[in-house]
């Protein structure tokens, strides 16, 4: 079976592994991104892994998953949002292919997640599909036809930036935003809490935890009806860390959707949980790398 080399950067680490053409991954690992110092930095730090790789593994190339706004044609980082120094403007394929000779790919990690889950999880079988991420930030990315959409821009599924009420998607819809807002409200250093613990006090009934999940509910649950009414998925994904608060979050936000969604629509609407977690980027990097 044919090998790929798969990086997946985000702004807190890069998962890196070998993915086979039908969508296994024989091994990965991890390695911190250090996005403070910048996008060199994180270029050499491919650059090793790609030159240990080709020591001991015969690869086609090297597919890789980012964070940022991606010219996938040319393999660009077109924008970012500064969480890495530098990252806009990165001519990360380029240099990788003139340096090995190796074929390489480029594409946002957000839609990377979607193939994956398309190819080989939640997806899988269907041909329209709209993934969300819930994490940091919040992400989305569309798959019409069994295409990623990509738009005049390469923007499509960009909903963190959406005004959602009172603030933007990313803000509101984030775990991030949680645990902001639940620290804030309990008066408590942010360090002190994260997203497990304020899903814990909410099975334990703490009313600002209940509180600030029900409203981050709200406005996914907003975003994922005006997805149902625009694009009218088969499917919905939701991704990301809450993927792990299934048994609470899914059938609230089932629940939620079906307020603001008419039957007719909403009784053909799959809303579905992520299955392959931290490795749908690498694998659906891969089948970008395949199928470009």
């Amino acid at each position: 079976m044919e090998k790929v080399l798969s990086f997946d950067i985000g702004g807190t680490s890069i998962k890196y592994g070998i993915v086979t053409t039908d969508g296994n991954v024989l091994w990965k690992s991890e390695m911190d991104t250090e996005a403070e110092l910048g996008a060199e930095n994180i270029l050499y730090k491919i650059k090793e892994k790609i030159k240990k790789v080709k020591e001991s593994e015969e690869i086609l190339g090297v597919a890789i998953s980012t964070a940022g706004i991606v010219d996938s044609e040319n393999g660009v980082i077109a924008e970012a949002n500064g969480t890495i120094k530098g990252y806009k403007g990165f001519r990360i394929k380029e240099v990788i292919e003139k340096e090995f000779d190796l074929r390489t790919t480029v594409e946002n990690d957000v839609n990377c997640a979607a193939l994956g889950e398309l190819w080989r999880g939640a997806a899988r079988g269907k041909n329209n599909v709209f993934c969300i991420t819930i994490g940091t930030g919040v992400g989305g990315a569309v798959i019409i036809n069994g295409k990623i959409l990509k738009g005049n821009t390469f923007s499509t599924g960009e909903i963190g930036y959406l005004n959602i009420g009172n603030g933007k998607l990313d803000d509101l819809g984030s775990t991030s935003g949680i645990v902001s807002r639940v620290a804030k409200r309990k008066e408590i250093d942010i360090n002190d809490i994260n997203g497990k613990i304020i899903f814990d006090l909410a099975k334990k009934g703490d009313k600002i935890s209940i509180e600030e999940i029900d409203n981050m509910i709200d406005k996914i649950s907003t975003t994922i009806s005006i997805i149902a009414y625009i694009i009218n998925p088969e499917v919905i994904v939701l991704g990301g860390g809450i993927t792990k608060q299934k048994d609470y979050l899914l059938p609230k936000f089932k629940e939620s959707t079906e307020k603001k969604v008419i039957p007719y629509i909403y009784d053909r609407l799959e809303i579905r949980l992520a299955e392959l977690e931290n490795t749908a980027g690498m694998i659906g990097a891969v089948y970008n790398f395949l199928n470009k």
